[in-house]
């Protein structure tokens, strides 16, 4: 059934009105789940205040089937909580996000922002918005971003042609951005699975103009049947399989 609604979608519309749709169905099919903020666990006024901050933001579907809280936050937060502050976040949490880093952030202090599907846009929402507030933002990971519900609609950041040509302030230092090739897909149409259809639908934002690198999660890393089935829930894939978790952990 989901899979069919998803197709009910008319092609072409905007990302604005596709934003209103998949939150009506999303509510409607249970996809969306809660709203979840887990905030680092030490306090910015312990000794080790100028640890990094580093925030992981969900997508969609996170707060029910937590793919990135799973799949890359549980592990990366067993490895790293020693020497960095780490906290995690729905796709719902772009205002609590900029609260806590502005209540928080002390001058010297460097951010990670790391952020899957809807996530990818709104951590680039959360670093757009604290480069304006002069907050700096060291390092911003954006896994498959996809620009189109409207709980997290950035009208600076806009659609996802917009989105991808988004030229970030020099307050951000370094921006790695990670997609999948979905024009690799296109002779397998039938074959896609919904999770890469919901990206479709959505508006993936794919290369973006300004990243300081632009990445193809390589089909060679889940094999092409499971990449055209659900490439776009595997987080772990391009965050682990693409070597981020050490360009992470080498921010002290």
């Amino acid at each position: 059934m989901p899979k069919r609604l998803l197709h009910c979608l008319p092609e072409g519309c905007s990302h604005v009105w596709w934003g209103r749709w998949l939150n009506a169905a999303g509510r409607l099919l249970g996809l969306h789940g809660r709203s979840l903020f887990i905030p680092p666990s030490a306090s910015s006024t312990t000794s080790h205040s100028l640890r990094p901050l580093v925030l992981f933001m969900g997508g969609s579907a996170d707060s029910r089937h937590k793919v990135l809280l799973n799949q890359v936050f549980k592990r990366y937060y067993a490895a790293h909580a020693a020497t960095q502050l780490l906290g995690y976040g729905t796709f719902h949490q772009v205002h609590t996000f900029i609260q806590y880093l502005q209540a928080h952030y002390q001058v010297g202090q460097k951010i990670v922002l790391i952020g899957h599907s809807y996530g990818g846009y709104g951590v680039m929402s959360v670093t757009r918005q604290l480069n304006a507030r002069g907050i700096p933002v060291e390092l911003l990971i954006t896994l498959d971003p996809v620009a189109c519900s409207i709980v997290i609609h950035d009208p600076l950041l806009g659609d996802p042609v917009s989105a991808r040509q988004w030229q970030p302030s020099e307050l951000l230092n370094e921006w790695i951005n990670i997609y999948v090739d979905y024009e690799a897909m296109q002779p397998f149409a039938k074959q896609i699975g919904l999770p890469n259809i919901v990206a479709l639908k959505g508006g993936p934002l794919k290369a973006c103009q300004f990243a300081t690198s632009n990445s193809v999660l390589p089909m060679e890393c889940l094999g092409q049947e499971r990449y055209l089935l659900d490439a776009h829930q595997w987080a772990d894939a391009m965050f682990y399989g693409m070597g981020l978790e050490q360009r992470v952990a080498e921010v002290v």
